[in-house]
This record gives structure tokens, C-alpha cells and sequence, in this order.
């Protein structure tokens, strides 16, 4: 099983790198593995790196916290905004439950990558939102941020959208650009 022996549902894996044994533990959904041999170290799921492409999966098994934790403790905030930005699919599926649990000093990058991904994909962008005003990741607080060129482009992105389902989003950002009447 995996390079290694099976006794008793332990595992004893034999020349494997920590990181390869880890991805496959995962790929497995083997999430504890214990050694009976000579004390080898038991490797949790929480000592894996999570890619941004495995969020999605991490989040329906695991839930929105415990990925956050994870995010944060093995510090891949920093990759995630950057798969926000080059919208990696999969990854702005789950973002609006993760968002809840986004430790306060990543807040502002997140903001970045939503800002930066909208002029290309603003249905999308929007849909992830939070349809309260005061939220931090509101259409207001993402919206208000960016340069002159930025936000023209933000405006001709948005103003063709009509989804009923994100028409609030629309409109705080809409007016967080200047847009005089959003409607």
C-alpha cells in the first residue's frame, strides 16, 4: 500500500519523501497515520500545504474554519490572493465561506486580488461579494480601492451585468466607483 507495509490498519512507509507521503496521504483521504515501527512520527492533515486548487475539497470535508486555520497557520493567504487574481477555477467557489474566517491582516490583499481579478470577471467577482454594505469584503470596500485607470475599466466591466442574484454587490460597487445612479 502506497511503498510501504500494512499491519494492523498502521501504516510503515519505506523511502518515500515527507512531502510525496503527505500528498499521498491526502490524495488517499488517509488523514492519521501512525507508525508501530521505531517511533516514526505521526503526520496529520494539518502538516500538509493546501493549494489553493484543493480549497474547494478541503472545505466540503473539512469545513470553512478548519481551512482557514490551516491557511493561515501554514501561512498560504499570500497564494490564495494570488489564485484569486489569476482566477484559478475552483478557488472563488468556496471564498464567501472563507472570507468569515480571513485573519484581519490579510483582509487588504484579499481585497487586492478581488479588485484585480473584477475588471475581468465581474459576475464572478461579484457573486463572491458580501451583499452587506459593511462588510469588509463588501462591494463597497472592495470597489473603493484601485487608480484612475482601474476604475474606468471596473465601471465598463460592471455596468453591463444585470444578475438579479448579485444586483445589491452591483450596486455598492457601483457606487463605490463614483457611478452617480447604479440602477
Amino acid at each position: 500500500m502506497f511503498g510501504g507495509k500494512s499491519w494492523a490498519g498502521l501504516v510503515v512507509f519505506e523511502g518515500l519523501e515527507r512531502r510525496k507521503l503527505m500528498m499521498r496521504l491526502i490524495a488517499a483521504g488517509l488523514f492519521y497515520v501512525a507508525s508501530l515501527a521505531h517511533g516514526h512520527a505521526v503526520v496529520t492533515a494539518r502538516d500538509v500545504v493546501l493549494a489553493p486548487k484543493d480549497v474547494g475539497a478541503a472545505v466540503q470535508s473539512d469545513g470553512a474554519a478548519a481551512v482557514a486555520g490551516r491557511l493561515t497557520q501554514t501561512r498560504r493567504w499570500p497564494a490564495m490572493a494570488a489564485a484569486i487574481g489569476r482566477g484559478e477555477p475552483g478557488v472563488m467557489v468556496h471564498l464567501p465561506d472563507l472570507f468569515h474566517y480571513a485573519p484581519p491582516g490579510q483582509v487588504g490583499m484579499l481585497q487586492a486580488a478581488l479588485r484585480a481579478r473584477l475588471p475581468r470577471a465581474p459576475v464572478e467577482v461579484l457573486g463572491v461579494l458580501d451583499p452587506m454594505t459593511k462588510g469588509v469584503f463588501s462591494g463597497r470596500a472592495v470597489c473603493a480601492g484601485g487608480g484612475v485607470g482601474w476604475r474606468r475599466a471596473a465601471v465598463q466591466a460592471i455596468l453591463p451585468t444585470h444578475d438579479v442574484v448579485h444586483a445589491l454587490q452591483r450596486m455598492d460597487c457601483l457606487r463605490a466607483l463614483g457611478v452617480a445612479n447604479p440602477g
